[in-house]
């Protein structure tokens, strides 16, 4: 009876631990995830869609840099696109983006 009883208290601590918020804050420590940083950019539409984005707020796996200066997009696949661009057609992108 008695080993029952520590097997519960032990059972019962291991328990309360793992459900603590500071447990599952100590996991994540040193772990960076690309799509929650974020970085400021020099344009507020996407050169690719064309769309209106948060100039402040863009993920930083949206972001390339060209020319020196950080240019965010709407989405991957416009990340994409602009990954195949040339740098003469990217900079007309960006200066249209930039008008917007």
């Amino acid at each position: 009876m008695r080993r029952h009883h520590l097997w519960a208290a032990i059972m019962l601590i291991a328990i309360l631990g793992l459900s603590s918020p500071a447990v599952f804050a100590l996991g994540d420590q040193g772990q960076k995830d690309a799509k929650h940083e974020k970085a400021a950019t020099v344009n507020s539409h996407c050169p690719i869609m064309g769309v209106e984005i948060d100039s402040e707020n863009v993920p930083a796996n949206l972001v390339r840099e060209f020319s020196g200066k950080q240019v965010g997009f709407c989405c991957t696949g416009c990340t994409a696109k602009w990954d195949q661009l040339s740098e003469t057609e990217k900079g007309e992108k960006l200066e249209k983006a930039l008008k917007s």
